[in-house]
């Protein structure tokens, strides 16, 4: 495989359209130079009303392992919505003192880091000339945020222009906003009410507002466009959703994530030129009804398509259809179908079968931590030393055919060092790829991550499929856990953690017809009644973990250890053994017994009378009449013990 430079994205929230346009700016930029792409993201903002689930989201950046990069781009303005000052110093002093190669930020400060910015400047320049000289309105109302470094960008746009053209704005004339929907709302009640006058026309600093402003006028019965033109920004579905399609203008995003790739590319390779930005077309106005304008109905379409759910799909012409459409991922029962596996492998198989969903993709692997079954086992902050890949498979792109498909589990386990974060990331690929490393959790217990790898020239990006595709998950591997703690605890005795006699039944039963040989050791704790009267029966179970425990390290392989009744054990082995073999276990049992005793400095004894018998694993094999016989020798044996002790008082 081809060793190339490899640069890392911190981001959040794949779908949303921001990260949408960095991520085409990068991959179209790094496939340039033939890097390779590694995306760590969480799969929801981070302003997610549930709080132990973003912290289990946000554990994917502790994953990084920042030696294995040349570069590493952040777009703070995402990670840090949510304003979580505790969150965004832990992230700064990590990159600290973790990072030591080439970091760029994106449109908004991360530390002292180079920061790149998209250009919100011109576009909102072209906006309001848009606004004054096709329309020639005058009056005209500029809806934003005058404090935020990036949305303050765009009101410089808007007051340059009018800068420029003599055409004064009055204060009342700038409204601040949140750029959500309600900074609108509140707006169009101000207007309608005759608190504000109205202008001829609102520009927004984004959709959201403008949607907002937009609907609530019309609720009024103001009329858009005819009694006041409205503008948005960043062209999002939901422009496109509304009523009233909104004139909106797709930003230099993407040029903006391109040029953080040269700015690393020129401290990589600084004798090599940087390459030159895509066409950037493909940005600027996208005209609805909003502002009066014929509106571009091929782009909105387009929009709207992207976000459909598709009952129906046209597979003979699979080109125009959007293949990770979300209606698949719902009617494929896949949350019924993965929430209802019987075990630990059955809930990896049927999540290998739903992998197909998130076609197209080179490769996909699902890394766990080693004992994920394990529920006492919780860990809420970064990763075990070693990760186990139990899922990969190579599956179809846009350009190649499926191949074979591995699953790990099949072959053996699939170990690596943590520091690794994958090994075939560490090897590389034979194209320039991207890698979509996602958290798996539940709240903020960490299961373990998904890894996607994709040719970074590939249109589709991951997105609002994946995501629903991992919470699937997530949700798959907490019902196994639970129903695999059940299961335990069914078999299981819960004083002493031995096994009990069901446990004992089902590990024999598949050792059924091995014509090996078994060996049946009996265990009677002595005087327990006697502890439980005089001490109290929380010194009684003391002794019986006693007894518990001396068994079980005598307990090796193909061995079984168990409590069958109230001061009764086993220890049942199926494999060679013999008379001697079955005597030097009682005696390995009696010295572990009599150490933990002395070691404990109780003022009662615990002490145990062993007996043993052997058979044979065939057809006639009957475990009862084997434990009715190690029972009988072990009653000689206490019987040996009493008439010794009195001889000796």
């Amino acid at each position: 495989m081809k060793t190339r430079h490899r640069l890392a994205l911190v981001t959040t929230e794949l779908e949303n359209i921001y990260q949408q346009r960095v991520m085409e700016g990068i991959f179209e930029q790094a496939a340039k130079y033939d890097y390779d792409v590694a995306v760590f993201s969480t799969m929801v903002d981070s302003t997610h009303f549930m709080k132990d689930n973003l912290r289990g989201e946000q554990n994917i950046f502790r994953l990084i392992n920042f030696d294995l990069f040349d570069g590493v781009i952040v777009t703070p303005m995402t990670l840090f919505a949510g304003n979580d000052s505790a969150f965004q110093n832990a992230m700064l002093n990590l990159f600290r003192e973790k990072c030591h190669c080439k970091v760029v930020s994106l449109d908004e400060e991360f530390g002292d880091y180079e920061i790149v910015r998209t250009d919100d400047e011109s576009a909102f320049y072209k906006i309001t000339k848009h606004i004054y000289e096709v329309h020639g309105c005058r009056k005209v109302y500029y809806l934003g945020d005058k404090e935020e470094e990036v949305p303050n960008q765009r009101l410089k746009g808007f007051l340059r222009y009018a800068k420029e053209h003599g055409i004064e704005v009055p204060a009342g004339y700038i409204f601040q906003g949140d750029f959500w929907y309600t900074s609108g709302e509140k707006l169009a009640e101000e207007i309608y009410s005759g608190v504000v006058e109205m202008p001829e026309a609102v520009i927004c600093a984004s959709d959201h507002m403008a949607i907002g402003l937009a609907n609530r006028l019309r609720k009024h019965g103001i009329q858009v466009p005819e009694q006041i033109l409205i503008t948005g920004f960043d062209a999002t579905r939901e422009a496109a959703f509304n009523d009233v399609y909104i004139s909106s203008y797709e930003p230099k995003v993407s040029e903006a994530a391109a040029e953080a790739v040269n700015r690393i590319h020129s401290v990589l390779e600084p004798e090599t030129p940087c390459r030159k930005i895509g066409d950037s077309r493909k940005i600027g106005m996208r005209m609805g009804e909003s502002c009066g304008c014929p509106t571009d109905i091929r782009y909105w379409k387009k929009k709207i398509n992207s976000a459909l759910l598709h009952q129906k799909h046209n597979w003979s012409e699979a080109e125009n259809e959007n293949k990770n459409d979300v209606c698949i991922l719902l009617e494929s029962y896949m949350s019924e179908g993965v929430t209802s596996a019987s075990d630990s492998m059955d809930c990896i198989d049927k999540i290998y079968g739903y992998i197909y969903l998130l076609h197209p993709y080179g490769d996909f692997w699902l890394c766990l931590k080693e004992n994920w079954t394990d529920m006492e086992d919780v860990m809420t902050e970064g990763y075990p030393e070693k990760m186990k890949t139990v899922i990969h498979s190579q599956g179809a792109t846009d350009t190649q055919p499926a191949k074979s498909v591995g699953f790990c589990d099949e072959i053996g386990p699939r170990l690596f060092e943590t520091k690794q974060m994958l090994p075939e990331f560490c090897e590389g690929s034979e194209e320039a790829s991207v890698y979509y490393f996602l958290p798996v959790h539940a709240a903020e217990e960490m299961y373990g991550y998904t890894v996607m790898r994709c040719p970074l020239t590939q249109d589709n990006k991951i997105g609002y499929v994946y995501h629903n595709w991992i919470r699937i998950i997530s949700n798959g591997l907490s019902m196994t856990r639970i129903r695999n703690r059940l299961f335990e605890l069914s078999m299981k005795d819960s004083v002493t953690g031995l096994y009990n006699r069901r446990g004992l039944g089902e590990w024999l039963q598949k050792r059924e017809g091995s014509n090996e040989t078994v060996l049946v050791i009996m265990a009677d704790m002595d005087g327990l009644k006697y502890i439980n009267d005089h001490f109290g029966h929380a010194d009684g179970d003391f002794s019986l973990i006693s007894i518990a425990d001396s068994l079980k390290e005598a307990t090796g392989k193909n061995e079984l250890s168990a409590r069958i009744g109230g001061d009764e054990f086993l220890l049942v082995g199926v494999g060679s053994y013999d008379a001697e073999s079955g005597c030097r276990k009682i005696e390995a049992i009696e010295e572990t017994v009599l150490r933990k005793a002395k070691a404990a400095g109780k003022k009662y004894e615990i002490t145990a009378s062993l007996g043993y018998a052997l058979g044979v694993m065939n057809e006639q094999f009957d475990i009862d009449e084997l434990i009715e016989q190690a029972d009988m020798n072990m009653y000689r044996n206490k019987r040996r013990k009493y008439k010794n002790r009195k001889q000796e008082e």
